[in-house]
């Protein structure tokens, strides 16, 4: 999944930059074509929209991703049923087009979605599945390749390691969230209020806000932050630690 923006004062590659790109996308895109129909059991004729996220950082990403188009072509030519409707390109956390994609699914101007991977076609894993299961409710339904991944939406065995990826992904946040409770539940006893809290652990209100929230772990904040932050709850740290240990 990505992205790409043309700049008039684009500089010009250099054959190292070329070799560099071709090395990360072309090699590795290119060096075997997977085997289309072992992966969808079906070869049946299709309209083909293609997703594709490039990072917002990413040096050269208007060469690396004429790259990544070329090695969709070629895929596409294994498979002369198979017939390009568009490239949807998105860059670093934009949806535009993946929302420009779904639309059209829904209207039926695409029949079959390819993209690299589940992590590039969406960055919440659990909301791209929701969308994959959404595409293949549609009637007719409309899958999803994840060419990198081997999986296939409407494939009876990628539905099934969609839905456990997925439970642990809603685990792993069902813990997040568990973790912020506590901070809450001590700071309501302690009648404090969050922006008494961050202030006497030295953070910005946000910074505490996502911690109960639940949108970022204390356990992965530095060691110094989470011990003023439990600290000013008045949290044994040894004890919280412990906890922890045994969620896991």
């Amino acid at each position: 999944m990505q992205r790409y923006r043309i700049g008039d004062n684009h500089k010009k590659q250099t054959p190292m930059d070329k070799e560099a790109i071709r090395e990360k996308y072309g090699y590795e895109l290119s060096k075997t074509l997977p085997d289309l129909k072992s992966l969808t059991g079906d070869l049946s004729e299709r309209r083909v929209g293609i997703y594709m996220r490039a990072a917002a950082s990413e040096n050269s990403s208007v060469h690396s991703l004429e790259l990544q188009k070329q090695h969709y072509k070629n895929l596409l030519k294994t498979v002369p049923e198979w017939n390009l409707y568009r490239f949807y390109i998105d860059e670093g956390t934009a949806q535009t087009s993946f929302k420009e994609m779904i639309a059209d699914a829904h209207n039926h101007l695409i029949d079959l979605v390819l993209t690299r991977s589940l992590s590039h076609f969406s960055i919440d894993l659990t909301g791209g599945i929701e969308t994959v299961k959404e595409l293949a409710r549609l009637a007719p339904p409309v899958g999803v390749l994840f060419v990198g991944d081997h999986l296939f939406s409407l494939d009876e065995y990628s539905q099934e390691t969609l839905e456990l990826i997925q439970m642990v992904e809603n685990r792993l946040m069902i813990a997040h969230v568990h973790d912020g409770a506590i901070l809450r539940e001590k700071r309501v006893i302690l009648g404090l209020t969050q922006q008494a809290v961050a202030d006497c652990a030295g953070i910005p209100l946000q910074s505490y806000q996502k911690f109960e929230s639940g949108k970022r772990q204390i356990r992965r904040a530095s060691y110094e932050i989470a011990c003023r932050v439990l600290d000013a709850l008045e949290i044994d740290v040894i004890a919280f630690h412990r906890m922890e240990r045994t969620k896991e």
